[in-house]
């Protein structure tokens, strides 16, 4: 069994993958991509979703169905995931 990575190690991958992805849609998106191509365990994928829903972005987009930002809009995930990297 492979070692548990840490929650600084998943933002981080989080992180390049989403500077990577094509058809960029949003974290949750791309955590479930990350999840189905292997790339995260579903352990991973839980540890992940539950921290971004208890430490959500500031309100920069209505919020409808659970959208921060403007679906598709990488920049302020971007910034979004260098910040809490930079927190754990």
């Amino acid at each position: 069994m492979a070692k548990p990575r840490d929650l600084k190690t998943l933002l981080q991958l989080v992180l390049e993958y989403t500077e990577t992805e094509k058809d960029y849609e949003g974290l949750c998106a791309t955590i479930d991509n990350m999840t189905s191509n292997k790339k995260i365990t579903d352990a991973e994928y839980c540890e992940l979703d539950t921290y971004f829903d208890n430490n959500p972005a500031p309100n920069y987009y209505k919020r409808v169905d659970g959208w921060w930002w403007n679906p598709g809009n990488k920049p302020p995930r971007l910034r979004y995931l260098k910040k809490h990297i930079s927190l754990n």
